[in-house]
């Protein structure tokens, strides 16, 4: 189980996460939208300790993991956390292949299966892209990489940040889908940084349990609910709700 409480970040003069307070229970499936990108982003960059908090803290099946102004415990965090973004998970200076090398040195428990089901479904197995280091492959394979690594070092918590949605198509954000449901149908979490418009491709994974929104505005908390409601109604339609009920 995964506690936040309190959350507070400030960049510049805005604040980009007020007070936010949640839990992530095992199986739960969260996408995370805001008003603005950088809030979904910094939150789930704080989870995975990233980025330090001004206020608040995390707990990590009751034990404390993130504080403000704290350091966090960096083995825990690499144990229990894979956060996916087209830059967080490689050594820049060294090619794909010799960062998988590192992968699997430093995960004993990778899943070294799943790892090729899902660069051979992404067509990225071929030598001359192996050979490349990050800076040469395009934004979607590099993306694409750090989903299939975060995804294959078996973490229970995965953190996907919305930049790597944006870089795949749409038949690639649908084999992501799919892997996000089976982790969590075997109690693993999942919080995904999205965009409002990719918000109706995901309701779609609202038919197993445990899927919600957790909607942020000027980084505060406005709805944490069912991912699809009961009675259908879009995000936008759910947006505008929110405005008229005084949250927005």
């Amino acid at each position: 189980m995964l506690e936040i409480f309190n959350l507070s970040k400030i960049s510049g003069k805005q604040s980009v996460l007020n007070n936010v307070t949640t839990t992530l229970n095992d199986g739960d499936f969260v996408v995370v939208c805001s008003d603005e990108q950088h809030s979904s982003e910094t939150l789930l960059r704080a989870v995975s300790g990233l980025v330090a908090i001004k206020r608040g803290c995390i707990d990590l099946d009751q034990t404390p993991f993130v504080q403000a102004k704290k350091a966090i415990q960096n083995e825990k965090r690499l144990e229990e956390f894979a956060y996916m973004s087209e830059w967080g998970c490689f050594l820049s200076d060294l090619s794909m292949k010799k960062n998988i090398s590192l992968k699997k040195k430093y995960y004993p428990h990778f899943n070294e299966e799943l790892w090729k089901h899902l660069l051979a479904t992404w067509d990225l197995l071929e030598p001359g892209v192996l050979s490349q280091k990050p800076k040469k492959l395009s934004p979607r394979q590099r993306c694409l990489f750090a989903i299939a690594f975060g995804m294959s070092q078996a973490s229970k918590y995965w953190l996907i940040d919305q930049v790597c949605l944006i870089q795949c198509s749409q038949s690639e954000r649908l084999v992501l889908y799919e892997q996000i449901q089976k982790h969590c149908q075997q109690g693993g979490v999942c919080m995904l940084a999205s965009r409002t418009e990719l918000f109706e491709e995901q309701s779609k994974m609202a038919g197993f349990d445990r899927a919600r929104i957790l909607y942020l505005a000027q980084g505060s908390v406005i709805a944490n609910e069912e991912l699809l409601s009961k009675n259908g109604r879009s995000l936008a339609s759910r947006i505008c709700d929110w405005r008229k009920a005084g949250k927005l």
